[in-house]
């Protein structure tokens, strides 16, 4: 075995990277046995392959527009990162999303750097949020969901509200 093979091997069975991988893998396989694999798989493969590249498509320009949102933001709020760290921490924050207030990540991330204070750039990410749901809300009054036609105008009061309480204290 080379050395260099030998070293990248050392450093996969260091005990900070080999545990998290082994834990994860176990609870994958966990998870995995819990569904009906077999089923899943079939419907699977009714999904049209053209509806799987749309929804590639749309999930990759999604994350472009919001790490470029991302970075607006942040530079509004004179905080200057170049492309390389915000990704990383941007990429982090993406994955942490599962965890309560994960996406505080990436905020954690850039404080490490040295790039940015993290209250500071947690308001940019809280925008990123706002900015969001806002939208999330706006695209559920207007198209609705199927069955649940007590949603659009419960999410336009909503709307509404949420607007007033925003200009409100504008005309202060």
């Amino acid at each position: 075995m080379s050395r260099r093979l030998r070293g990248w091997w050392r450093r996969l069975l260091e005990p900070r990277i080999f545990l998290p991988t082994l834990l994860s893998l176990a609870l994958l396989a966990f998870a995995l046995g819990l569904t009906n694999l077999p089923r899943v798989g079939s419907r699977l493969r009714r999904i049209p392959p053209e509806v799987v590249a749309a929804v590639l498509a749309l999930a990759l320009l999604y994350l472009v527009v919001k790490a470029i949102q991302l970075r607006f933001l942040l530079r509004s709020l004179d905080i200057r990162v170049p492309w390389r760290p915000l990704l990383l921490a941007y990429g982090i924050g993406e994955m942490a999303l599962t965890i309560p207030s994960g996406i505080y990540a990436q905020n954690y991330v850039l404080q490490r750097l040295g790039l940015a204070g993290f209250a500071r750039s947690a308001a940019a990410t809280t925008a990123v949020l706002t900015i969001e749901w806002a939208i999330l809300i706006g695209t559920l009054g207007v198209v609705g969901v199927p069955g649940w036609a007590w949603l659009r105008p419960l999410l336009a009061a909503f709307s509404a509200l949420m607007a007033a309480l925003i200009v409100t204290p504008a005309h202060w």
